[in-house]
């Protein structure tokens, strides 16, 4: 039930860097927060659906009407906005990235250089690097299932990878992550990675 918007509030609550985000409740919220933040992204969550959900990019000037038309038609399909302003970095990001880390040091992680937001990843599998490895190790001793990606700094990327195992630790094993590397600390908390979905903890949960 609406797992993208629990999946935040869990990040949130653990006090890990996002972007600012808001879920409005009323069309005259919605308005308010677009014509604070200017220029945002609209993902969408619905209480069954999980996928093919309707997205927005709102990059330049929009008029009234067609913010309404999206709030009609977002609303007719029983689908709850998540604005979010982190588009404004999207042209200084160092890479996207989906990973996941197991306590034991193990790692698989799929990564981009392109300037998009982090939904679009996998529109560009020519563009991604997908590679699995353990904590510790040379990254040319990482299994790369995409070797003809370049580009990517994979020494700091170890360097990331080993950063969030030290630093969250239990709070990530086991869970996949998706995140966006910064050059300069941005977001709620200031800092150079940004947390957008943590997946994995609700199933656990229903147990």
């Amino acid at each position: 039930m609406y797992e993208k918007i629990r999946s935040m509030e869990k990040i949130n609550s653990m006090n890990l860097n996002m972007q600012r985000w808001c879920v409005p409740e009323t069309y005259e919220e919605y308005l308010r927060i677009i014509n604070d933040w200017v220029f945002v992204t609209i993902r969408t969550d619905h209480e069954t659906k999980t996928y093919d959900l309707p997205f927005y990019i709102i990059e330049q000037p929009i008029t009234l009407a067609e913010l309404k038309n999206i709030w009609k038609e977002l609303k007719s399909k029983n689908c709850k906005l998540i604005i979010s302003d982190g588009i404004k970095f999207d042209k200084i990001q160092e890479y996207n990235m989906v990973i996941s880390i197991e306590k034991d040091g193990q790692f698989m992680f799929e990564a981009s250089l392109l300037k998009i937001p982090l939904r679009h990843l996998y529109k560009h599998p020519q563009s991604m690097l997908s590679c699995q490895g353990c904590i510790g190790e040379d990254p040319n001793h990482w299994i790369n299932y995409n070797p003809s990606v370049s580009g990517l700094n994979k020494a700091q990327i170890k360097k990331d990878i080993e950063d969030l195992y030290c630093t969250y630790q239990e709070i990530i094993f086991g869970k996949t992550l998706e995140i966006t590397k910064y050059p300069i600390p941005v977001g709620t908390q200031k800092k150079n990675i940004v947390f957008w979905q943590m997946l994995g903890w609700l199933k656990r949960e229903r147990r």
